[in-house]
């Protein structure tokens, strides 16, 4: 609120008049401020961009095959030996071995037909043989000679061979005619050999 003083007379004051102080509504002031404050915050919390809820990345977890790998043993081929076989037998005192023979098994003759018998004999034992106490003899199968006894045509050293030789003929009949030898010491049987022919027509 101004104060006006009136002047009277004609004259003038060479003083300019001083003015009254002005009274402040401190209350109004302080009102007048905080809406101010307000506008001001209300103005710039317009102008931001509107908070848009930022989505949060999602974990995502990948499965990795992992493969272990898998140790397979392959058994290594190992060279076999085959055991040779060898007479381990400890040599007898008689033995024998043949050799070779003739007629061969299977050999064809007619009926009646003449032929020779032979074996081979081999001294595998540890004992010379006797002439006068070893004998080949028949045991068994068809008759093909009149002797069925022959001595040894002479004395057998050990290691030696013998060749026994014998007059024969084939069977009147047909067919697989067989024969049994062997050359004996006494009832000692020293091995076995086998007479097989086929006879026919």
């Amino acid at each position: 609120m101004l104060t006006v003083t009136a002047c009277y007379g004609p004259f003038y004051s060479a003083t300019p008049p001083t003015a009254a102080p002005t009274e402040i509504d401190v209350q109004a002031a302080r009102t007048q401020i905080y809406q101010t404050v307000v506008f001001d915050l209300t103005q710039t919390a317009a102008a931001l961009p509107t908070g848009t809820p930022t989505e949060q990345p999602t974990a995502t977890f990948t499965h990795t095959a992992t493969f272990t790998p898998t140790v397979t043993e392959t058994s290594t081929p190992r060279v076999t030996f085959t055991p040779i076989k060898t007479n381990t037998k400890p040599p007898q005192e008689y033995e024998c071995r043949v050799q070779s023979q003739s007629p061969k098994s299977g050999t064809r003759l007619r009926v009646n037909e003449d032929f020779d018998g032979s074996w081979v004999l081999l001294n595998s034992g540890t004992k010379d043989w006797d002439k006068n106490e070893i004998d080949f003899v028949q045991i068994s199968g068809v008759e093909t000679t009149s002797k069925t006894a022959i001595d040894l045509p002479k004395n057998v050293d050990e290691g030696d061979t013998v060749k026994i030789l014998l007059d024969m003929k084939a069977p009147s009949k047909t067919g697989t005619q067989n024969a049994t030898w062997a050359l004996v010491k006494g009832k000692l049987v020293l091995c076995y050999a086998y007479l097989s022919i086929v006879t026919y027509d």
